[in-house]
């Protein structure tokens, strides 16, 4: 046909660069297909950008002043290696490290005395160990003013750095959980690796 033996290498050559790139987009495509597999089974629940959960509701039952938070109200975002559980209103660590803590609450005492008082903690549960751990814990006492029968509100504020494991699940308690403000900005908590 009065090809030359140049120009039939040069075709040869682009075929077989096509068919490489096209033989990597699919490798590519592939891996991403297999990292979603594997980012969808060890992260069950919400898992967005930054580590902060808002408030949601008590847990009644099994421990009364336990806070449960809502994962879709407000600003409710777990990061990192951070996993909020359903179930127990938990934020569980999937990987061992040192970790910034934080808890805020807010209460309204509708007839605040003297002698009205709140107790607010953060504390673990690790596997293999049965009591839970308390972490941070704060007694807020003496807030309110010397006039009987007046609403008053308070609130508590704890934050650390600490180390842990893997499995570790995070919890916050407070002793007057009907006292809680429903404000979405009053109440929050978090944690992240530092």
């Amino acid at each position: 046909m009065g090809v030359s033996p140049c120009l039939s290498m040069v075709v040869l050559l682009l075929f077989l660069l096509v068919f490489a790139a096209l033989g990597f987009e699919a490798y590519q495509i592939h891996k991403m297909q297999t990292e979603l597999k594997q980012m969808r089974q060890d992260k069950p629940e919400t898992e967005f950008n930054t580590a902060q959960k808002q408030i949601g509701r008590i847990e009644k039952v099994k421990f009364p002043q336990t806070l449960r938070w809502e994962p879709k109200a407000a600003q409710a975002f777990v990061s990192g290696g951070v996993t909020y559980r359903i179930e127990d209103g938990g934020l569980q660590v999937n990987e061992s490290g040192l970790y910034h803590i934080y808890s805020r609450v807010e209460l309204i005492f509708k007839e605040c005395s003297p002698t009205s008082s709140f107790e607010h903690s953060v504390f673990l549960r690790r596997v293999g160990h049965t009591p839970p751990l308390t972490l941070m814990k704060a007694h807020r006492a003496g807030f309110c003013s010397e006039q009987l029968q007046h609403s008053w509100t308070a609130e508590s504020y704890l934050s650390s750095a600490l180390n842990l494991q893997k499995y570790d699940r995070v919890f916050v308690n407070v002793s007057r959980p009907s006292f809680l403000s429903h404000s979405h900005y009053g109440n929050f908590f978090g944690l992240y690796k530092v």
